[in-house]
């Protein structure tokens, strides 16, 4: 961007935002394009990975659930 000097045009929280929206719709994606049976052959480690990465954001105990 610097060399078409848009740099004042975006914002990097905005930006951020964006990005992060965009990888949470391609995960969901990837799992939902997972045949049945693939899903619940590993149900239980994405269930444990889900689990352990809210239990290790803090960020996220603060926001939703305390």
């Amino acid at each position: 961007m610097g060399t078409v000097l848009l740099d004042w045009s975006v914002n990097a929280k905005v930006k951020s935002k964006i990005s992060g929206t965009l990888t949470e719709f391609a995960v969901v994606a990837a799992i939902i394009s997972l045949p049945i049976q693939a899903v619940f052959t590993y149900l239980l480690p994405l269930l444990t990975m889900v689990v352990l990465g809210i239990a290790a954001c803090p960020s996220f105990k603060e926001r939703f659930i305390i």
